[in-house]
């Protein structure tokens, strides 16, 4: 009998071999080339480690797995191609500047702060140079990594902040004249300055909700329900393409030998065709469109405006509106608490850059909505349920004739699709006022990025569209699902900075048509006024404006505008908010109509506010004036909180204050 080792052992071999299987291991630590599929087209693409020797290489190796980890029993690697080169590029740039130490720093466990300091600044300035956010931020995310393999096998000792960077940086961008903003907006693709986003975003809204749009749109649903034949669009004989609608609309002839209507399905096609367009158009004489190229030429730039729309409403990256499928959007409709019929959504995207593929979800507004379902319907073919992508291009001729329905439904080329934003961003600023070229001549994607976030701080703005102004206010709710693809801090605090800069120049500047009142406005003029020593603002250079702005930002403690007006707090003025404090935070969430009207930290806005004052003020003196509840305590609250909204009333109507 085998004894019990002997036993264990047979039971073990025979395990190994029947689990063992036939895979073929890649991407092993040490090898000169790995073997990446990215994301982006799901295509293999090698990510070479040329130039390091076998200790430097699989050191890089373990800090690039550290974050992008093996993702099977092969070791596949399936990430965004580009996101893995420029983090092996810091790896390799912090490895260049460690073969030059001497021996003792040539390990990052030997160093201190002061040794991180001096690379990041002879990495960031070179020649007289300041280079880029992005050439500093791709190192100082090395060093942080490398924490992580200080046992294993070499990392810093110690975490670096949050905000070392930015301490490390600021004395060095002084140097060139700049503030830190300054040098993290140059850095990287800068937003689309709010006058010109607000623009261009009502021009999109105002081009998708055109005539023309609404025709077409009519035009290839008609063709998909079977009421506009194919032969009714061209052709030799009567067609939309060649005739006005008259011409268009005349009888067939009659057959000489029968006597009777050679095409009566056609005549009545083509009536029940010129219905839909007059309940569109009343008075349309001729269709708009006279050709294939017409169509697709006017199509493209709806699709640069609709992906304008999409990229601004939602904070997506091109990336992501290149994935998203026809079919990926689950609307619903429901009444809101103004008694109206409204659309909300769910909206499926890919995200490649930060998530390796994954499929997340986020919420779509109306006008998302909109834009969306316009790109559906500008379609010879059902693009839901054929599951094709949302940018196919299947309002081209091929699919009118029915030749490529069984080919799939691939989305144009990001290249194409990039292109088709750049060249209606374009179109705008030549139907736009000249100063728009000037301002901001030209745009990329990621412009559009921080418009989600910017726009929603103004969602009770009186300086923003009507329409884009309700897009934000009444679905402000929505978030990111998924995490890493929000906007990361350093540009979420610098859009907040943006705005603080708008309001506090509208606030000095107390033009009639754009006046602030209230305690937290005077408090702002009267500590810019110790700022400037008695200077106008609109007198300062840009350095000097600059300076002014970064002083003032670390007077502030938080801003918040909504439908009561804008709770402005300073840093010395955090105690007496009304609202209460809680962990250094003022609640500016709980803003109330009695709250607000007679806290310090308020103020108001004519643009803004005039007419929530006057809502709120007539439910007041309906409370005040009851005689049901004459008795009660609220009745001289309401007579208090009336007089608090004359009082602003008056200083908004008034020349100053």
């Amino acid at each position: 009998m085998a004894a019990p080792e002997e036993l264990n052992n047979a039971v073990i071999n025979k395990s190994e071999e029947s689990v063992i299987s036939p895979l073929k291991v890649i991407n092993k630590l040490g090898q000169k080339c790995w073997v990446i599929i990215n994301t982006a087209d799901d295509k293999k693409m090698n990510l070479h480690f040329s130039g390091l020797d076998e200790r430097e290489r699989a050191w890089a190796q373990q800090m690039l797995l550290s974050e992008f980890p093996y993702q099977d029993a092969r070791q596949t690697l399936r990430y965004v191609y580009f996101t893995l080169k420029n983090k092996i590029n810091g790896i390799k740039s912090l490895l260049m500047y460690l073969r030059e130490q001497s021996d003792n720093k040539q390990q990052l466990k030997n160093w201190q702060i002061a040794d991180c300091t001096t690379l990041v600044r002879s990495i960031a300035v070179k020649e007289d140079t300041l280079f880029s956010v992005a050439t500093v931020r791709s190192l100082v995310n090395v060093l942080k990594a490398s924490y992580s393999l200080r046992y294993e096998q070499d990392g810093l000792p110690f975490i670096l902040s949050t905000t070392y960077m930015q301490h490390v940086m600021i004395p060095m961008c002084e140097q060139f004249n700049m503030t830190y903003a300054q040098w993290v907006q140059g850095g990287s693709h800068g937003m689309v300055p709010m006058p010109v986003a607000t623009l261009l975003l009502a021009d999109a809204i105002k081009l998708i909700r055109s005539k023309k749009s609404q025709l077409l749109q009519c035009y290839f649903t008609a063709f998909r329900e079977g009421v506009l034949a194919a032969g009714m669009i061209k052709g030799k004989g009567k067609s939309i393409f060649n005739s006005n609608i008259a011409l268009f609309l005349k009888p067939s002839i009659i057959s000489p030998l029968t006597g009777v209507n050679t095409k009566p399905k056609y005549d009545q096609q083509r009536v029940d065709f010129v219905k839909k367009l007059h309940n569109i158009d009343p008075d349309l004489s001729d269709f708009p469109f006279k050709s294939d190229s017409q169509i697709s030429a006017f199509i493209k730039e709806i699709q640069g405006a609709c992906l304008t729309i999409l990229l601004a409403v939602t904070g997506m990256r091109l990336s992501e509106c290149h994935s998203v499928g026809a079919d990926w959007m689950d609307a619903i409709e429901f009444l809101d608490i103004n008694g109206v019929w409204t659309k909300d959504a769910i909206l499926k995207s890919k995200i490649i850059k930060t998530g390796g593929g994954i499929i997340a979800k986020r919420g779509l507004s109306p006008l998302g909505i909109e834009a969306f379902e316009l790109l559906n319907t500008l379609s010879w073919v059902d693009k839901e349920k054929l599951g094709f992508d949302l940018f196919t291009s299947s309002y081209e001729g091929p699919w009118l004739r029915g030749g490529k329905t069984n080919k799939g439904g691939s989305s144009i080329s990001m290249k194409i699709l990039r292109e088709r934003l750049k060249v209606y961003y374009h179109q705008f600023v030549e139907r736009a006022h000249q100063s728009v070229k000037e301002t901001f001549p030209d745009i990329v994607p990621h412009n559009l990025r921080h418009l989600k976030m910017a726009f929603a701080l103004r969602k009770f703005d009186g300086n923003v569209e009507d329409a884009i102004k309700q897009e934000f206010r009444h679905h402000g709710h929505h978030t990111q699902a998924y995490s890493r693809n929000k906007l990361n801090e350093e540009e979420g605090v610098l859009v907040r900075y943006e705005y603080a800069q708008e309001v506090i120049n509208r606030i000095l500047n107390n033009d009639p048509s754009d006046k602030w009142v209230g305690p937290s406005a005077k408090k702002i003029r009267d500590l810019a006024g110790k700022l400037l020593n008695g200077l106008n603002i609109e007198m300062l250079s840009l350095e000097a404006l600059a300076e002014f702005h970064q002083e003032m930002h670390e007077n502030i403690h938080s801003m918040l505008m909504h439908s009561y007006g804008m709770c402005f707090v300073l840093k010395d003025s955090v105690h007496v908010a009304k609202c209460g404090v809680k962990d250094s935070l003022v609640r500016t969430g709980s803003a109330n109509s009695k709250l607000c009207h007679g806290c310090a930290n308020f103020c108001v806005n004519n643009k803004s506010h005039e007419n929530n004052m006057a809502m709120t003020k007539r439910r007041w003196l309906d409370t005040a004036n009851s005689e049901l509840i004459a008795s009660f305590p609220i009745v001289a609250e309401a007579k208090a909180m009336v007089k608090n909204i004359e009082k602003l009333e008056a200083a908004l109507k008034a020349s100053d204050e």
